[in-house]
């Protein structure tokens, strides 16, 4: 809700500036209404996803081995898009299967080998690009060492 009312005050402000210039009619014909708009307006998967994200990062960062954090976000991803599956655009799927990646690399940190195959299993299923098969991949060498 606050993400919409701050957008809000912005086109307000854009428009009134536009006005006082004397160029209403370009600013409604440009893109930067557009772009505005999609900057302000992340799903909750997205961000939970991005928060997931950082909190890997400063795991590693701080050679910590901890990443239950990051796992927790991740997994609510998981939660939030997985419920809804079926009718999910494309970019939800890639979130979703990003999601997946993600808990894969955390649980082979973790050195959960048989949940890590698991979801990189299922980020694969959703979107099999040479990444997650390249994760798929890592993870299956490891568990067979």
């Amino acid at each position: 809700m606050i993400g919409y009312k701050l957008f809000i005050f912005f086109i307000h402000i854009l428009v009134i500036l536009n006005l006082f210039v004397g160029n209403y009619a370009n600013f409604i014909n440009s893109d930067s209404l557009f772009s505005l708009f999609f900057i302000g307006c992340k799903s909750e998967a997205e961000l939970t996803l991005e928060r997931g994200i950082q909190y890997y990062e400063w795991a590693v960062e701080s050679n910590g081995s901890n990443v239950d954090k990051a796992v927790i976000e991740f997994k609510q991803v998981v939660r939030i898009l997985s419920d809804e599956l079926p009718n999910i655009s494309r970019n939800e799927v890639e979130i979703l299967a990003k999601a997946h990646q993600n808990l894969a690399v955390c649980y082979l940190k973790k050195e959960w080998l048989d949940a890590a195959e698991q979801e990189a299993r299922n980020a694969f299923k959703l979107m099999p690009t040479e990444e997650n098969r390249t994760t798929l991949s890592v993870i299956i060498t490891e568990k067979n060492k």
